[in-house]
């Protein structure tokens, strides 16, 4: 077995940008003769990449409501417009994004990330109501309910959620078995880690094959359009010098942090998906 050696090819068909790939060699022996073999392998990035074309999340939004796969539709809509961990919003319920006595969508939703342990604010937008209003009038779901679930007639329903050692959920076990062994009915399970980065990968892949696409997809996309279009320029280098700060990051923090009234305007108004949204409710 010879050893794997990395070498540099272009792929014009889609970039023009060199990607590295891996070449297995190895030999096989046909009679007297060895026969040397080569297969190559794509080289996995660590991360994912974001979806940077409006139209295009719009364009899946709409295709995806009009096939009536609106948990799919939903899950794609909260991810972008929120840019929670996919782990966290999988875990959310029709009662933490729904008012009990209205059964309307909140303002606002308030989370403790698993990762971080730390609490964070988003306030929901007329993307994200607009398609989970819509969600809650053509499914029959209950307060304890999660709300991005699988697809389909057939339920799966919640054995456990495996997390990893910095909280982030692994894996959703689900069965078949309604019932648990001591005759309990089990919860219906949300849809899986897995499931969300096969439904981001069916959507956004064919449109834009040179993508890393999986679930940490929705909080690239998220952090690309919130960080869009700051129009301020608060000239930090200059207050920087003329204070004597020791660094930029210092004046940052204590002379020119991000109003949170900035951080909750650019929220309501990133509004990923709406175009497609009005035009499969007709408006």
């Amino acid at each position: 077995m010879l050893p794997e050696i990395k070498c540099k090819t272009f792929d014009i068909s889609f970039r023009a940008q060199p990607e590295e790939i891996t070449v297995k060699k190895s030999t096989r022996r046909i009679g007297r003769n060895l026969i040397a073999e080569t297969s190559d392998e794509p080289i996995k990035r660590g991360s994912a990449d974001s979806i940077r074309d409006r139209d295009a999340i719009s364009d899946v939004v709409y295709d995806v409501l009009k096939s009536g796969r609106y948990y799919e539709a939903a899950l794609i809509v909260f991810g972008f417009n929120t840019g929670f961990r996919t782990g966290d919003l999988l875990s959310l319920r029709v009662k933490d994004l729904f008012d009990a006595e209205t059964m309307t969508c909140k303002d606002s939703i308030t989370l403790s990330e698993d990762k971080t342990n730390k609490y964070r604010t988003v306030y929901l937008n007329e993307s994200i109501k607009s398609v989970l209003n819509y969600l809650m009038r053509v499914k029959t779901l209950e307060e304890s309910n999660y709300i991005f679930r699988a697809e389909g007639n057939r339920k799966a329903y919640l054995l456990c959620i495996e997390r990893d050692s910095d909280g982030n959920v692994v894996e959703i076990r689900t069965t078949g078995e309604k019932y648990d062994e001591c005759g309990n009915k089990r919860e219906i399970a949300p849809t899986t880690v897995i499931t969300a980065s096969r439904w981001l990968k069916k959507n956004f892949k064919p449109m834009f094959p040179e993508l890393q696409i999986s679930s940490y997809t929705f909080r690239q996309t998220y952090a690309y359009w919130f960080s869009k279009d700051w129009h301020e320029d608060r000239y930090t280098a200059a207050v920087t010098a003329d204070f004597g700060h020791s660094s930029r990051s210092l004046t940052e923090k204590h002379y020119m942090g991000v109003d949170k009234t900035d951080i909750k305007n650019k929220q309501l108004s990133l509004n990923l998906g709406l175009e497609g949204i009005k035009r499969f409710l007709g408006e």
